[in-house]
């Protein structure tokens, strides 16, 4: 794929999953974590170029001046074939690039229209995975899911499952949960993994009922789970 969506809210271990993979991966990894400081688009697509930079030293010096050279407006067209540049020249494996925490950002035009740019212009050799807690607005979206050059996961390809449960807890925990009051918890965790670690502050004993009483009450699954730390 060009473009990898994982999408979820937060707790779902997003960000745990793609380390995890990152360690894993006989691709070499570039990685740009967002913050709430990189919400320009300039300043953006200068981690973006820094990040794959980071990686491969040799890439950056031509998209970094291109970049710099645009004092006034972006011409997000003409910078993005200059990275394409760059990268085909410099850059001779595929590679993956995460964008972690993409959903700060999301709502910039310019941001948006570079990544979808991006996608579409980068060699195949480049694989962009984009993490978010919300659905994304990119551009050209239909069009690359057309092309078959999209891919994903959701909340439920990340939220645990009944035996995930079971295995957690007890190599965690060292306890053997059965497996009715493990699909409870699941059931009423929805699988949210920060939750069901927060519930280990019980030792998971009861909890399923913990949360159930607390739903009924009207108490909101993070706040109840957040006020057993």
């Amino acid at each position: 794929y060009r473009l990898f969506l994982v999408i979820a809210p937060a707790g779902y271990g997003k960000t745990s999953a793609l380390v995890d993979w990152a360690h894993q991966a006989e691709l070499p990894v570039c990685w740009y974590a967002v913050d709430e400081f990189d919400q320009d688009a300039r300043q953006f697509i200068a981690y973006v170029i820094a990040a794959i930079t980071e990686r491969f030293p040799e890439f950056g010096a031509r998209s970094a001046a291109a970049l710099r050279s645009m004092t006034q407006t972006l011409d997000i067209q003409r910078l993005v074939q200059v990275i394409v540049n760059d990268a085909y020249e410099h850059i001779r494996e595929h590679f993956v690039l995460i964008v972690d925490d993409y959903h700060i950002v999301q709502e910039d035009e310019v941001v948006s229209a570079f990544i979808s740019a991006l996608a579409q212009q980068m060699d195949e050799s480049c694989h962009i995975v984009l993490v978010s807690r919300t659905l994304l607005a990119v551009p050209d979206l239909p069009l690359m899911i057309a092309r078959s050059q999209i891919g994903g996961l959701g909340y439920e390809d990340l939220a645990f499952r009944t035996e995930e449960v079971q295995d957690l807890v007890l190599q965690n925990y060292h306890l053997t949960m059965p497996a009715a009051e493990a699909k409870d918890l699941v059931e009423q965790a929805e699988g949210w993994i920060t939750g069901l670690l927060l519930s280990a502050q019980t030792m998971w004993q009861g909890m399923a009922d913990r949360v159930r009483t607390a739903r009924v009450s009207g108490l909101g699954l993070y706040d109840y789970m957040a006020q057993q730390t």
